[in-house]
Parts: C-alpha cells; structure tokens; sequence
C-alpha cells in the first residue's frame, strides 16, 4: 500500500490498517499520547486526545521518527 492510497481510505480502515501495521514507539505530548507505526513504506502517527478524540497523522520522511528514536535505548540491544 502507498501513503497515497492510505490516505484515501475512511478512517475506520486507517485505523484499522494502523493496529496491524508495526509499532515504531509511543510517547506522550501534553495529556495526549502519540503512537507511530509503520505501515509498509511509511509510517502513521496515531494521537489519543482528550475526551477519547483521534488524530491520525501519515508520512515517509523517516526523520521525523526523532522523537521515537531518541527515547530508545539502543545500548540494550547492542548488549
């Protein structure tokens, strides 16, 4: 699939997509928490706000996996 056809689909089957597709990290901003998974060639950020209301957000540019990245502690899997 292609951040482009993700993008046309509704959002019950992006969601749905989402959970299937694997998990990069999760994080929290503000009282919000923020979930990014790939999914094929791209990656979709999935953020919980308050009141149980959902933003997803998609892209491609593996930099702005940052976030996710820098809280990894990568010096357990070198072990």
């Amino acid at each position: 699939m292609t951040l482009f056809n993700y993008a046309r689909l509704d959002k019950a089957q992006q969601v749905k997509r989402f959970w299937n597709g694997v998990l990069i990290g999760q994080r929290f901003e503000g009282q919000s928490l923020v979930e990014c998974r790939q999914i094929d060639g791209f990656y979709v950020e999935y953020k919980i706000l308050e009141k149980h209301q959902q933003n997803l957000r998609y892209f491609e540019d593996p930099d702005q996996l940052q976030p996710y990245l820098a809280a990894m502690d990568i010096e357990a899997l070198l072990t």
